[in-house]
């Protein structure tokens, strides 16, 4: 699976992801985002800790003992396995290129438009 792939449906069809799955995602999401903020701000890593987006718990850290970029993968793997029949991708009909969304209407690849078609 090639990572623009890996990230429409982990962007768009977040929300069939398992819990254990979907907390490790916010987690590291948060993390990206947020990492140099968080270190110095006892608050905002509570407040963060509160919501579920960043956790300490070691079941969960486990998941990403192989990196994330691997993570990913499987995940989004796992999800089109499992729903398969509830994830679509949005393919331009000219050069069959998935679309940047799935209501995109404009190739990023070739440029085709089909609005209207």
């Amino acid at each position: 699976m090639d990572p623009d792939t890996v990230q429409y449906i982990l962007k768009y069809y977040s929300h069939l992801m398992e819990s254990k799955v979907g907390l490790v995602f916010h987690y590291t999401q948060t993390l990206y985002k947020y990492k140099k903020t968080t270190e110095n701000n006892e608050a905002l890593t509570r407040h963060y800790r509160d919501l579920g987006w960043i956790t300490a718990n070691e079941n969960v850290l486990t998941l990403l003992e192989d990196g994330f970029d691997k993570f990913e993968m499987e995940v989004a793997m796992r999800m089109q396995y499992q729903h398969g029949d509830k994830i679509t991708f949005n393919r331009c009909p000219q050069c069959n290129g998935l679309a940047r969304t799935p209501q995109a209407c404009q190739c990023r690849y070739c440029g085709h438009s089909w609005r209207g078609e």
